[in-house]
């Protein structure tokens, strides 16, 4: 789902103005983009998300001259074409660039 800047805004508002000093400014918030796919323990899989498969990291990104999801690995520059084949490589959620990714030597 894609969120105007203005939607953006109107929710910061609404939960400043119903539950004060209950989330972060909205410059501390991230919208990723759901896949639509899930890893091999059922859990939602997000653009940014930091994954393994066979033991190897990457990146979930999506890819636009193969209109699809891949996941870019951290260690070379090859990448793994995610389709619907999630639970047949074995993928893996293991945090995402935003938490993660800095102790990976991963750049958000």
């Amino acid at each position: 789902m894609y969120l105007s800047p203005s939607e953006i805004e109107h929710l910061g508002s609404w939960f400043d103005s119903h539950l004060p000093g209950s989330i972060a400014s909205k410059e501390d918030i991230v919208i990723m983009q759901y896949t639509g796919l899930k890893d091999k323990n059922g859990k939602e899989i997000y653009e940014k998300d930091i994954v393994e498969i066979d033991g190897t990291k990457g990146v979930i990104e999506f890819d636009f001259d193969e209109m699809q999801y891949i996941s870019r690995r951290i260690d070379t520059d090859t990448y793994w074409n995610l389709g619907n084949h999630t639970r047949k490589l074995g993928i893996k959620i293991v945090g995402n660039v935003f938490e993660d990714g800095e102790s990976l030597g991963i750049s958000k």
